[in-house]
């Protein structure tokens, strides 16, 4: 990554902290655990701005879709090519740029910002600690970085008034529960704690697994709107990216785009399965038309 001050002395006036957020791969190869190719020489450009902020990752089960979010994320190494996430500067300066290789791979510095301050995780499997209620769960994040148990749940106020202004189900869900402890929530319940849990950090980027996975169509529904208007207040400065199997949520959620895992092929050691990766581009009706 580069510092501040590099990203000012190369920086053209055009590229002074732009209200998007921009990830770009540039010839990128992924390989499985086991060293199998995920996919090859992978080129593209995806802005994340006021009208397009979703961005579902969606293929059949096993074609690699979690692999390819960890990727994006820093949770997993590339084998070739790069990834880069430019991103608005948060006072107005300089974009803030983080570009990764095979060769040249992020400092542990960096990684931890990006980490820590830039990407929030919902996991398939929760995270929560099962020791502590829902709201010192929600605090934990702000006692690491130094706050005492009173100074994390104070912020924790704090973010939660700004997360759930608008929105009624998952708010209630939160508030209900906020004294009981992770194995008193139902799955439905536990998956929405989740995604305030990562939420909390106030991440720019957030990465889910499979965020609506085994609920009902109403609950999904819920959960979808909640995580569309908190990156819609960000105005260019918020992105979504989940990982799905339902082929039609690119459609119902992101305005039709999507990174999508494909499998061709059989998989025998003959003729071995080949996985493609492709960008479908938004249509034009606006995201925020859909879900309403």
């Amino acid at each position: 990554m580069r510092s501040s001050a590099q990203i000012g002395a190369e920086a053209s006036s055009s590229d002074r902290s732009p209200s998007k957020i921009v990830l770009e791969f540039k010839d990128v190869s992924a390989l499985w655990d086991k060293g199998k190719p995920l996919f090859e020489g992978f080129s593209e450009t995806i802005v994340f701005d006021e009208t397009d902020f979703m961005l579902p990752i969606q293929g059949e089960n096993g074609s690699g879709k979690s692999t390819l979010m960890y990727l994006l994320s820093t949770l997993k190494g590339i084998h070739k090519g790069s990834v880069k996430w430019t991103f608005p500067s948060d006072n107005d300066g300089e974009s803030l740029v983080y570009e990764w290789s095979a060769d040249k791979p992020l400092n542990p510095r960096e990684v931890k910002e990006l980490r820590q301050n830039r990407f929030g995780f919902a996991f398939q499997r929760n995270t929560m600690l099962p020791y502590l209620t829902v709201e010192e769960n929600l605090a934990y994040h702000y006692e690491l970085k130094g706050a005492s148990k009173k100074e994390a749940l104070d912020e924790v106020d704090r973010v939660l008034e700004e997360l759930f202004l608008n929105d009624g189900s998952v708010n209630a869900t939160v508030e209900e529960k906020r004294t009981k402890y992770p194995g008193d929530l139902s799955g439905g319940q536990l998956k929405k704690v989740s995604i305030v849990q990562a939420l909390v950090k106030r991440p720019t980027i957030l990465f889910a697994d499979e965020p609506a996975a085994s609920l009902d169509h109403k609950s999904k529904d819920e959960i979808m709107k909640f995580v569309r208007d908190w990156a819609q207040k960000g105005k260019g400065r918020r992105g979504f990216v989940w990982v799905t199997h339902e082929k039609e949520d690119p459609d119902d959620y992101s305005g039709g785009r999507c990174l999508d895992v494909k499998i061709e092929g059989t998989a025998n050691e003959e003729k071995p399965t080949n996985r493609f990766l492709y960008y479908t581009p938004p249509k034009k009706k606006a995201m925020n038309e859909i879900i309403e």
